[in-house]
């Protein structure tokens, strides 16, 4: 799910120099040549009750998280161009379109700004 939503922001995230998959929460190395950069990381997974008479159903939230580093000055810009590319994005049949739940300044060191927006797909576990 996740490598595929990379790669479609990836192909399509002009302004990005860096569209990855989030390999730590450690700073990154250079910011004036790996930014703007967006880093993609599975957040976590909740499940309802399932309501179904012998049988499992659970409609199951799923989120994703994507860190946006950048110019303070640039932030808003660079969080709206993700953002595009992202909502409505279906990772597959089995997935609702994903909707944007919510997002925070995480870091800020001098001039620059780590961001993390979170959003969330559904799908639902089965088992009779």
């Amino acid at each position: 799910m996740i490598t595929d939503l990379i790669a479609t922001v990836r192909a399509s995230a002009g302004s990005f120099v860096t569209v990855a998959l989030a390999q730590s929460m450690e700073p990154i190395d250079d910011l004036q040549a790996e930014t703007p950069a967006a880093y993609f990381y599975l957040g976590g997974e909740s499940a309802s009750q399932s309501d179904a008479d012998g049988a499992i159903v659970q409609e199951v939230t799923r989120t994703v998280n994507v860190f946006v580093v950048g110019l303070h000055a640039d932030m808003m810009t660079l969080r709206a161009e993700i953002r595009q590319l992202i909502l409505n994005y279906q990772p597959d049949a089995y997935h609702t379109p994903m909707e944007f739940v919510g997002g925070d300044s995480a870091s800020i060191k001098g001039e620059w700004q780590w961001w993390q927006d979170t959003y969330t797909t559904r799908t639902h576990y089965r088992q009779t």
